[in-house]
């Protein structure tokens, strides 16, 4: 038992050695495999659709900029720390209100989970009766993708790069075959611009990856540098992401058929993309459980993340027998306005506050509450929230309306409670 505890160790209560780290091309192929998943390709059908396939382009690549740079930051401030997320909130949370943060974002985290996994056992069920076959129980499906996804996680980031490694160019081949596939079928029809504007495209474009921006540290933190991390954050999200959304994208354009998985019935890759999809939904769920793990792993400090990956894929196993999906836009827009103004607090107290220097010791003798970060946490959720629905608007893209609310907030009231000599050590 203990050689396996060596065997998983993923360095969740502790900065990763640096003889653990990794080039950045190897944290991108993590992080882009982690993005492609049904639920994106689903979102890349209704923008193409929405947008057109020229604004499409634009709005995806424009996005990929914002994305980066964030990221960017956050991968910066992960490599010099070689901490987790949720370990990194510590320093402006408190310990104790870390935990709780911890323990809410674990929570909503779950219900990624959850939902991915269900949406592929439906997918398999539809392609499976399109081939011809008689396909089983939806559940069995979900059962035996669950098993997958935990034996990954188990291994940790060591996991999710070797399964990365081996399933991103298969991914991206089979998404190749299905844009040249669609093409023939279907042509290329005269550009055309849809109804959507193409803000609102951009907008909705970042707000899909801007949970995985901020929790871009759990897999940054195995950076070798902050050179590593910078590459990891522009070739992931600059360029990874639009490249992902626009081979989802084009077949949907070019279709007319708003629907991804109908499209691959369509042209007659149910093979192909029944690997697509079974690729995508491994890699995006063992990633998923991965970082709720790594959650869980920072309230609960006595036991082995392994054995709260089992507990965790358990969990998230009978989440996904729950009907999420019949509410899963409502939960995609709480969880968006939610996560995001964590990085603008995290980013506030290192690169403003804390002038990018952050002690081990200093974890030691930090509050076990940080007022001052759960204020500009709601408020910044009130304001991504707020934004989502069109009430307010300060940059037009409500995820970043709330990292910027929550970043400036958390800053100022810092900076006048530290001249008080007020709740801050």
């Amino acid at each position: 038992m203990r050689k396996f505890d060596q065997i998983t160790e993923d360095y969740s209560r502790q900065p990763v050695p640096d003889s653990a780290t990794v080039t950045g091309l190897r944290i991108t192929v993590v992080m882009v495999g982690a993005v492609i998943t049904l639920p994106i390709f689903f979102v890349a059908a209704q923008l193409g659709h929405s947008l057109g396939l020229r604004n499409a382009i634009i709005a995806f690549f424009v996005a990929g900029v914002f994305l980066a740079g964030l990221a960017g930051a956050a991968g910066v401030l992960a490599s010099k720390t070689r901490l987790t997320t949720w370990f990194i909130l510590k320093y402006s949370f408190g310990g104790t209100g870390a935990k709780i943060v911890s323990a809410f974002i674990g929570i909503t985290v779950l219900g990624w989970y959850g939902a991915t996994v269900e949406m592929f056992a439906r997918a398999v069920v539809a392609i499976v009766r399109d081939l011809g076959g008689t396909p089983m129980d939806n559940r069995v499906y979900l059962i035996i993708a669950s098993i997958l996804m935990i034996a990954i996680a188990l291994f940790g980031f060591k996991g999710l790069d070797r399964l990365s490694r081996l399933a991103l160019p298969i991914m991206l081949v089979l998404l190749g075959s299905l844009v040249y596939t669609a093409i023939n079928t279907f042509g290329i029809p005269a550009q055309s611009v849809g109804e959507m504007p193409l803000s609102q495209g951009i907008s909705a474009t970042i707000g899909a990856f801007i949970v995985a921006v901020a929790m871009f540290p759990d897999v940054c933190r195995y950076a070798r540098s902050s050179k590593d991390a910078v590459q990891a954050s522009w070739l992931s999200f600059g360029l990874g992401v639009p490249i992902v959304l626009l081979l989802a994208a084009i077949p949907v354009t070019l279709s007319g058929e708003q629907d991804f998985l109908k499209v691959i019935l369509t042209i007659g890759l149910g093979v192909p993309g029944l690997v697509l999809l079974l690729l995508a939904t491994w890699t995006t769920n063992a990633f998923n459980l991965y970082s709720s793990s790594l959650v869980f792993a920072t309230i609960i400090e006595r036991v082995q993340k392994w054995k709260l990956v089992i507990v965790v894929g358990i969990l998230g196993t009978l989440v996904a027998l729950l009907p999420i999906l019949e509410n899963f836009l409502y939960f995609l827009n709480f969880l968006a306005a939610l996560v995001p103004p964590l990085a603008g607090i995290y980013l506030s107290d290192y690169f403003v506050l804390n002038k990018q220097k952050y002690d081990a010791e200093d974890l030691k003798q930090l509050p076990a509450f940080r007022p001052v970060a759960f204020v500009a946490w709601i408020l910044g959720s009130l304001v991504g929230l707020f934004a989502n629905e069109g009430k307010i608007a300060l940059t037009s893209v409500p995820a970043a309306d709330a990292i910027l609310t929550a970043f400036l907030i958390y800053t100022v009231l810092s900076y006048v409670l530290r001249n008080k000599k007020e709740d801050f050590p």
